[in-house]
This record gives C-alpha cells, structure tokens and sequence, in this order.
C-alpha cells in the first residue's frame, strides 16, 4: 500500500500527536496527504507549515476524494467523515494499523512500549542515531525540545516509533526490537485486568527478533525467551546502572558493556527515572546495531528533554508555571521528586484530571500521592470520552479537601491575584498547559 504513493491518505483527527507524525511522514515520502481537526494547537500550524491541508470541522464532502481514510482512537463512530467513508467504502485504517504498515517497510525498526517513558526513550534513541550520522525515521509522540516530533531523511534504513497500548493498539506493530519500559495500571478500561495487560506486552515481545526489558519492573523480570537483553538499577541485568549519582535533580552513571567496557553517562534531564529510559537505549544501541559506545554516550547526554516534561513556561506576575505531562500516580510520584530537588518550596500543584474513566479507576491511587501536598484541581479533561459517575475532578477535590477550579476564567483571575503560590507545576495531558502557556505569551487578557 505505502509503495503506491499516487494515494491520497486523509486522517480525521489530524492533530494529535500521534497522527501528526504519521501525516508528514507520508508527506515526506510523497503521498497526498490532508485531515481535519477541530483541535487548533501548535500541531495544526506545523501541518500547515508542512503543506498539509487541514479542515477545522469535520464535513463529509472532505473525504470524497480520499483513497484510505486514517481515523484517531479519539473519533467516535458518529463522525461525519467517518460515517461518510463507510458509505463511500474507503479503505480505513486506525492510526495504529497505518503505523504497523510504517514499520513493515522498513528492516530496521526499534518500537519503544511501556505505561510511561516511551517518548522520553524514543528521543534519546534519535539522539543517539543522529549522532551517529546514521539516516533515521523517528516517529515521536511528543515534542522533542531539539527533534521536535518527527525526524525524517530520505535514505533512512532505521525507524524509531513509540507504541501504545491503549486500545489494543500495540498488536498491530511487529518491530524488528521491541523495548518494553514497564508495566502499570493505566488503560486498563482496554483489557480485563493488569494481567491482561501484561500479556499483550508479552505478546509484542514474543513477535520481535530482539527484546529488551526492564529487570527491575515486577512483570517484565519474569519474561522469558530468545534473544531477551535486559537492563536495570538493582537487579542483575546485562545492563546495570552503578554509581548512581544525583546533583540537584539530574543524574549520572556508569554502566558496564557486553564487550567489558564501561561508559559513564552524565544526564542532562532531571529524574532517575529517566536513567532507565537510558539505559534501553544503550541495550538498543550497543547489543543490537553495535554502535560506539562514545556515540551512545554523546547521543544520551545531547538530549535536553522534551516538551510538557518539566518545561518551566515562563513567569506572569512573579508566578512562575512549569509544566509536566505526567496524567498517572506513578507518573506524578516521580515527577514532584524532580521538584521537590528543583523548585523546592512556595509551589502549588494545579493538577487537571485526563479523562473520567483512569480518574475513577486510579482514584485511590490519586488520593495518595496528593494526599500530603499543596494541590489544587482543575476540571478533567475528558478527551474521547462522555462525562462518566465518581470520575470527574470535582470529587477528586472534594475528598483532598483542596481548591476546585471548574473553568479557564477562574483559573485566570486566581493566577492575576498569585491566589496559590509563587510556582505553579501543571500536571495533566489536557489542555491547561495551552491555557499557561497562553497566559505567559500573552497575559491576563
């Protein structure tokens, strides 16, 4: 399907961030290429800039012309355009199918899954390939602050890709590598159980050549089979962080090579965490594609991080907005580590919710890592999904006995009045990072 470039490819949900990666790979490799998105954030003006054509509505004459139709996890199945598809008997693929085909074309591919970590890992893999002076695809979910999204060059033998879970949406990617960060209960309104859950990583393990695990995650160090390379801070692993340091919030270590070398690797991200994000990359890079373990080294200390992952936005009024994706408790436990070393004190947590089903389901679990700190809510961000009972933040609020903020205005007025604090750490994938960013760009308008 990919070779026959005089198709014409329209993705209805253009915009997100996945999406968007795959609309100017095509572009790239010079299909026509057009979508529609009633979303109109900095995706939209990069597509734009790309020569792609997008709609900010969603109208049913905008895929008559189209040959496959791409359709995001997001639409429903009462979309205009998508119910004109079907009419028309489009070929329509979910986005996750297209980027299975993506990697089919290529022989070398690295897909990088797990509940969190996955674009942090995928940017420093890019890292590691453009230092290298090798041509790469990488296909990132979000914003590299240096990479952007999406690296692209002509002659590219190499595809990097993040791969998520959500929806099932991992079976349909069969990598050359696959890299699996960790496991955790998030999307769990996708599969019965934890476990379930577990098995659908095995699963995309099990359909790799190479596999590389964490031996510190406590389903993956039960995974057993060829070819599995392993790596960690406290288990024995093929890979193995020691003298682990840490110098206000950003780490250093070494780790020891198959070859009996060792490298050490000065971090320029805040967050352990982000050593085993690491740490796939040098089992990725020196077991698998034997790279040099200088340009390994080089291409993880070159990365400076990635949009929404401790990004400080700027300041208004003296309050000064940082900004983290983080949207699941263990996320946020990591996160307010980073800045509790960093910002230290006079800060608020402004926290928005995503989506109704993982706030019900983690709802415990978001008690208690709020449960002792100086939080405020602000109203979920339902993205795909209808309001839904003992899901919304309001009754987050409610049981943390802390501040409700239902709407953009109010959350204005209490940033002009510096109602909270000095420091504002936004928590969420929703859209308050657009309504801070907004504010430090423009004002209190």
């Amino acid at each position: 399907m990919l070779m026959k470039n005089n198709f014409k490819i329209y993705f209805i949900g253009v915009c997100g961030s996945g999406m968007s990666t795959l609309a100017k790979y095509l572009k790239k490799r010079g299909f026509w290429v057009a979508g529609s998105d009633v979303s109109m954030g900095e995706n939209y003006l990069d597509l734009i800039s790309c020569g792609i054509t997008v709609y900010t509505s969603h109208d049913a004459k905008n895929v008559r012309d189209a040959d496959i139709v791409v359709v995001s996890s997001s639409i429903s199945c009462s979309n205009a355009e998508y119910l004109e598809a079907l009419r028309l008997n489009k070929a329509i693929y979910k986005r996750a199918e297209l980027l299975g085909l993506v990697f089919s074309t290529f022989k070398n591919t690295v897909g990088y899954a797990g509940s969190h970590g996955k674009t942090t890992a995928v940017c420093m893999g890019s890292h590691i390939l453009k230092r290298s002076l090798t041509a790469f695809v990488s296909l990132i979910g979000g914003k590299d602050l240096d990479l952007d999204n999406f690296q692209y060059n002509n002659n590219s033998k190499i595809l990097l890709g993040e791969v998520c879970e959500f929806d099932r949406n991992i079976k349909y990617v069969h990598p050359l590598v696959s890299v699996v960060l960790n496991v955790d209960n998030d999307h769990l309104n996708s599969y019965s159980d934890i476990f379930d859950l577990k098995n659908e990583f095995y699963s995309y393990l099990d359909r790799a050549k190479f596999k590389i695990v964490c031996k510190d995650d406590k389903f993956l160090k039960e995974y057993t089979s060829n070819n599995v390379i392993t790596y960690s801070i406290k288990e024995k692993s093929d890979y193995k962080a020691e003298n682990v340091k840490s110098s206000n919030g950003k780490y250093s270590f070494t780790c020891k090579l198959k070859n009996g070398n060792s490298i050490e690797v000065n971090l320029n991200v805040y967050g352990k965490h982000n050593i085993y994000n690491a740490l796939a990359n040098i089992a990725v890079f020196d077991s698998v594609f034997k790279l040099d373990a200088e340009i390994i080294k080089s291409g993880l200390e070159s990365f400076n991080g990635v949009v929404r992952r401790f990004e400080y936005l700027g300041s208004v009024n003296d309050i000064n907005f940082y900004a983290d994706y983080c949207h699941h408790p263990t996320e946020i436990k990591e996160s307010l580590k980073v800045y509790k070393e960093t910002v230290k004190d006079d800060y608020v947590i402004i926290f928005q919710p995503h989506t109704y089903s993982r706030t019900k389901l983690l709802f415990d679990d978001f008690i208690s890592v709020f449960k002792n700190e100086n939080v405020v809510i602000y109203k979920t961000y339902p993205s795909r999904e209808k309001k839904m009972l003992n899901g919304d933040g309001k009754r987050l609020a409610k049981a943390l006995k802390c501040p409700y903020i239902k709407n953009e205005k109010i959350f204005k007025k209490a940033v002009a009045k510096g109602k909270y604090a000095k420091n504002y750490i936004l928590l969420g994938a929703g859209n308050l990072y657009d309504i801070a960013n907004s504010i430090v760009k423009n004002g209190l308008v």
